[in-house]
């Protein structure tokens, strides 16, 4: 988002809006209250409009759209999120108890400094040495320490940890970024679809919850904890209109691929993975399994690029430090004795939830139509 002028309407409009607050920039995540500031870790930019009780109107501030690739911010969005605050703010403190989901479950550390992995940290920069820059926590180490903290006690990794702020495209949504949460195209045969949901509602409310930004949708979906029916509102043509929204336990994991993110690295299936392919698999289509002639139903995930940093096999990756040296072309098709059709985020899934406590785990794979069964070490 471009900084804001006085010259141009937009960014008028903007820092008019912005004189109504009391603004605080906060430039680095030390000493940040994890209760309070729940948030994507993986944002440069994110803003919360609060009351100075710590109540939450609403959060800004969203990942650049994972399919059309347009921004995830804007001068007029983060305004009408700004002007939906004021509308709540104006019924203040009548309507404050509506505002208490809007903070998330009660984090298991403090601040960031209590996680094992960022105890080198203090609560405030080292500002008159050197390491200035390097006594400053960034935010996507909150968002790494969070999966750091599970694996370290060999505990299932939750979803929202694991596929964590998902962007609405999970559910067939993407919203108009100008807006608060316009809807601007519904996919085919997605939840949204089902839900009714169309072109040009302005969604207002999800579970509960006053919607002021696409952010706000994300916190929603972040919280989801197991297939349920979110009841939201919306408006269209004027008229408020109820919906519900129905997902599944395993909504926001990607039918395809990998979501990007800098905390995802751990999905890498390379470095930080816990299984160490140092690889990237791709689920064979219905097409290519039938002329391998391999089940449609099983798992069959190629090995679709070398290792990362060692040609085929990775010879310097993970993988090869794992014990397992996967080769271009290899297909996976059994793991820990499982055979059912997975996608590479249920790969990633599988072994950092039901493998949480294994140490090994057993990979059958046909390489060169031949079968071959392998141990990988999990990391």
């Amino acid at each position: 988002m471009a900084r804001p002028s006085k010259d141009d309407p937009d960014g008028k409009a903007l820092l008019d809006l912005l004189d109504k607050f009391v603004c605080v920039r906060m430039v680095y995540a030390n000493g940040t209250d994890l209760s309070l500031f729940h948030f994507d870790h993986d944002l440069t930019f994110a803003a919360f409009i609060l009351n100075a009780d710590r109540k939450i109107y609403g959060r800004y501030g969203s990942l650049p759209d994972p399919r059309s690739g347009l921004s995830g911010v804007s001068q007029r969005g983060f305004s009408a999120a700004l002007r939906g605050a004021l509308e709540l703010h104006a019924g203040y403190p009548d309507n404050a108890a509506s505002f208490s989901g809007k903070r998330g479950p009660k984090s298991p550390v403090a601040v960031p400094e209590d996680f094992d992995t960022l105890s080198a940290y203090r609560e405030d920069l080292e500002w008159s040495s050197r390491n200035v820059a390097r006594s400053c926590m960034h935010c996507h180490q909150i968002g790494t320490a969070w999966l750091d903290y599970h694996r370290r006690r060999k505990e299932a990794l939750p979803e929202n940890v694991l596929f964590p702020w998902p962007m609405p495209n999970v559910v067939g949504l993407q919203l108009d970024v100008d807006h608060s949460a316009r809807v601007q195209r519904v996919d085919t045969d997605s939840a949204a679809a089902r839900a009714g949901l169309q072109k040009g509602d302005d969604i207002v409310e999800l579970e509960g919850q006053a919607i002021l930004s696409i952010a706000d949708v994300q916190w929603v979906l972040h919280n989801v904890q197991a297939a349920t029916r979110l009841r939201g509102a919306l408006l269209r043509n004027g008229e408020r209109v109820a919906f519900t929204l129905e997902v599944d336990a395993h909504f926001r994991r990607p039918k395809k691929g990998l979501p990007f993110r800098w905390t995802d690295r751990h999905l890498s299936l390379g470095r930080v993975s816990g299984l160490g392919l140092a690889t990237t698999l791709r689920d064979l289509t219905d097409e290519e399994r039938a002329e391998r002639g391999l089940d449609r139903r099983g798992l069959a995930l190629v090995a679709a690029a070398p290792g990362r940093g060692g040609g085929p096999g990775g010879r310097r990756g993970g993988g090869a430090r794992a014990g397992l040296a996967l080769q271009e072309g290899d297909i996976i098709v059994a793991l820990g004795g499982i055979d059912r059709r997975m996608s590479e985020s249920d790969v990633v899934a599988f072994c950092l939830q039901e493998q949480a406590r294994a140490a090994t785990i057993e990979v059958t794979l046909l390489r060169g139509g031949e079968r071959v069964e392998v141990e990988a070490r999990l990391r």
